[in-house]
């Protein structure tokens, strides 16, 4: 199912793609021995909210990835999206002196 939500994505078909994402998300939460797929699943959806620039839905997808893969570098990731969600909201040096 991941693979179809790569699919979609390829095809720009963003809300499919999330959609197919989440559901695999799901099954993989109901397989035992499925976090790290699970955790790929979840950054998978990370990485699109990324190219969307939503960057709290990217922390958060990728912040539930390493709480299911704590090996898997989602933790960074996760960080850098933090970043740049500060600095898309930071407002503008003062000039004006």
């Amino acid at each position: 199912m991941l693979s179809q939500a790569g699919r979609a994505k390829q095809a720009g078909d963003t809300n499919k793609a999330l959609g197919l994402a989440e559901e695999a998300a799901a099954l993989y939460g109901e397989v035992p021995g499925g976090n790290k797929s699970h955790a790929q699943a979840r950054a998978f959806r990370g990485g699109i909210y990324m190219q969307l620039e939503d960057y709290p839905a990217a922390e958060s997808e990728y912040r539930k990835a390493d709480t299911l893969n704590p090996s898997g570098g989602y933790a960074s990731v996760a960080n850098g999206a933090k970043r740049r969600q500060a600095a898309a909201w930071s407002p503008p040096p003062d000039t004006s002196s």
